[in-house]
């Protein structure tokens, strides 16, 4: 279950409202009563915005910002067709070239039949763990914080940062 904000939504439904939403919906979700998941749902969605901005609302930014990716992009651009250009014409170049020079097939490198796989085996090698603890949601602070980030269309969008599964 994931929950997306946008506009001024983003300010009404903060981080805990927005728990405490996917908290009253998952165990109905978990029971396959889905009707009474989307009522649930509507009855907080209808509360909180009649309920308006919390008192101490702030928003906390969670990624780099989707325009400055796009400005360092557009300032490299012209380096970026400049390149493709220079590498579509070597390629061109080279193809035109050797057209019909080389032929290269299964027996170029090796005698037909000279080749024999007797013995095959898997050797492990190594193993690597990577550890990262996973904050508690109901730990992440007060009434007031909306998390954000920007997505790929430039605007800026609350709610959950990641999904709960049912």
């Amino acid at each position: 279950m994931l929950i997306s904000t946008s506009g001024r939504a983003i300010d009404i439904f903060t981080d805990s409202r927005i728990t405490r939403m996917e908290d009253n919906v998952i165990s109905s979700l978990s029971n396959a009563d889905y009707y009474n998941a989307c009522k649930t749902f509507i009855r907080d969605v209808k509360n909180y915005a009649n309920a308006g901005v919390p008192s101490g609302q702030y928003r906390v930014e969670t990624e780099i910002t989707y325009a400055n990716k796009v400005s360092r992009r557009m300032k490299s651009l012209p380096i970026y067709i400049t390149a493709l250009v220079i590498s579509l014409g070597a390629t061109l170049i080279l193809s035109l070239s050797s057209k019909g020079k080389v032929t290269i097939n299964s027996g170029t490198y090796e005698e037909t039949g000279s080749f024999v796989l007797s013995e095959t085996r898997d050797d492990y090698i190594r193993e690597s763990t990577t550890r990262t603890r996973i904050n508690d949601s109901s730990s992440s602070g007060g009434s007031g914080k909306s998390s954000t980030h920007i997505g790929s269309s430039g605007r800026t969008h609350g709610g959950s940062s990641s999904g709960r599964k049912f």
